[in-house]
Parts: C-alpha cells; sequence; structure tokens
C-alpha cells in the first residue's frame, strides 16, 4: 500500500478554523488605538483608586476620600500617592454630595462602605468611559458610553 504526501481536505480545514478564532480574538484589541488603551487602562486605575479609598474607609472605620484635580488631570485616595492621567485624556468629575472647588473634586467613603456618589467620566476622541460610585453600596461600575456626541 502506497501511502500519499500532503494535508487532506478536512486538516486544512482544522486549521483554517483555529486560525479564523485567533484572529476574531486578537484583532479587536489590535484595533484600540494606544489612545483608546490608554483610556481603558486610566478607567481600571480610577476605579482601583476608588475601591481602594473605600476599602481603607471599611478598614479603618473612618472616612476616606477619593480626590481628583481636574487641573492637572490627576486622582488619588487619601493618603496614597497622586496619579496622572496620560496625555490626551479628559476627565470630568460629578459628585451627589461633595464640592467641586478650584477644578478639584472629592468622592467621599463612610465607614460603612457607602459614599457621597458620583461618577468620572474619561473621554479620547469619539469614545468614553463613565466610572460611577454607588452612594448606597459605595459599588464601583465602568461603562463604555455607547454613543458619544462629538
Amino acid at each position: 500500500m502506497r501511502r500519499q504526501q500532503g494535508f487532506t481536505l478536512v486538516e486544512l480545514l482544522v486549521v483554517l478554523a483555529i486560525v479564523g478564532a485567533v484572529l476574531a480574538v486578537a484583532l479587536p484589541s489590535l484595533s484600540m488605538g494606544p489612545g483608546r488603551r490608554d483610556l481603558l487602562n486610566a478607567a481600571h486605575d480610577i476605579a482601583a483608586t476608588l475601591r481602594e479609598a473605600r476599602s481603607q474607609a471599611l478598614i479603618a472605620n473612618h472616612s476616606r476620600y477619593f480626590h481628583a484635580d481636574l487641573s492637572t488631570n490627576s486622582f488619588w485616595a487619601q493618603g496614597e500617592a497622586r496619579n496622572m492621567l496620560p496625555p490626551g485624556l479628559a476627565m470630568s468629575v460629578r459628585t451627589a454630595e461633595e464640592q467641586i472647588l478650584e477644578g478639584s473634586a472629592t468622592i467621599r467613603f463612610y465607614p460603612d462602605g457607602s459614599s457621597s456618589g458620583g461618577g468620572i467620566t474619561l473621554a479620547v476622541r469619539d469614545v468614553a468611559y463613565d466610572i460611577l460610585v454607588d452612594w448606597l453600596d459605595g459599588g464601583i461600575t465602568i461603562r463604555e458610553q455607547v454613543e458619544r456626541a462629538n
């Protein structure tokens, strides 16, 4: 019995299916430009800083604050180092209770885990993320804005 060299049609189809699946997963992240990638990373950094402030309030049984300085595009949790946003990202803050004074905004986390509530919006070009702080339980949510006005 003589064996032929080469691949069968089934083997080629399996390889093509694997390559297609890898491309389907990889292409969306590759198409995200550097500005969009920086935006998403910054949104996660802000959410982590908000969670840190909430955790510290629970641990210390004392109110803790998240601060955002709109004039320098920086943010930090009370007692922590200042974090700078990458250039080109726009930040705006909405707060329910605390005031925005001289380009600075504060969100307070209480010892029971609740908060003054509010949110931070980060934007670059036509993409924006909202980092929302629930006033009742202090929960942090990141949402991509579906449609952004230019």
